[in-house]
């Protein structure tokens, strides 16, 4: 039972890994960008979105409009 039990959690922790290396990563001058599909995985006629994560490189902060960072992005 027990054994079952953790088996359940390793499957379950395994598909979380897949789904967060789904996101391709590019370093870009000074920033990271992280790119990526909302729901993974992506299916035909299913309404999904577009991840996009900015990062500087230099302190892996996030890149943050309230703090004064003029992003313009278009996908």
């Amino acid at each position: 039972m027990i054994s079952r039990l953790f088996l359940s959690l390793g499957v379950l922790l395994g598909i979380g890994v897949v789904a967060i290396q789904a996101h391709e990563m590019r370093q870009i001058g000074a920033y990271t960008s992280a790119v990526g599909f909302r729901a993974e995985p992506a299916f035909e006629d299913v309404v999904n979105a577009i991840d996009i994560f900015l990062n500087r490189t230099a302190d892996n902060k996030a890149i943050s409009v309230r703090d004064g960072d003029h992003v313009d992005l278009q996908a």
